[in-house]
């Protein structure tokens, strides 16, 4: 493609510092261009490192705006939740405010939490920044391969979700 760029690193140290100065760079410049940052987190472990970098950089996380790219179906505190540990990892130590984060509130539920989840986003509005891991199924978010989801919500519910646990919620593409 024509303004594709591929990047490789030597290791997953160069790749975790390598995304967390782009992350930073990005956010610079929305910031600067419009006065915000909006960032849709990963689920999974592929972040983890990347929050854990974030937090020791100096950086001012008032204007960042965290939503996420989906949920699994526990209670808040869930230790396997996405936003429990993008929490307990990065955004409970830095100086981002409590109303700039979006948690998907999966603990009502696939169906509820996706139309309550679906409310709070914009649809007018784009995302700066998309951190997306890729399942070794290959599933994006909770998007599995051979399943289908209504494309034309931003939040959908997911249901007989291949890896545990079977509800989830995910944004679409």
């Amino acid at each position: 493609q024509k303004n594709s760029v591929f990047l490789s690193f030597s290791s997953q140290k160069d790749l975790d510092s390598n995304a967390a100065q782009f992350i930073i760079e990005r956010a610079k410049f929305a910031i600067r261009e419009k006065g915000s940052f909006s960032l849709v987190l990963s689920g999974g472990t592929t972040p983890v490192n990347i929050y854990k970098l974030l937090v020791k950089e100096q950086v001012n996380f008032e204007k960042w705006h965290i939503y996420f790219g989906d949920e699994r179906c526990f209670p808040l505190n869930h230790l396997e939740r996405n936003s429990f540990v993008a929490e307990s990892i990065w955004l409970s130590k830095v100086n981002i405010p409590k109303s700039n984060i979006f948690i998907i509130p999966a603990e009502l539920g696939n169906k509820d939490g996706s139309l309550v989840y679906e409310k709070i986003l914009d649809a007018n509005k784009a995302f700066d920044l998309v951190i997306l891991g890729l399942g070794d199924d290959g599933h994006i978010a909770s998007l599995f391969p051979n399943h289908q989801w209504d494309n034309f919500k931003q939040v959908v519910p997911i249901s007989n979700s291949p890896k545990a646990p079977s509800d989830r919620i995910s944004l679409t593409p």
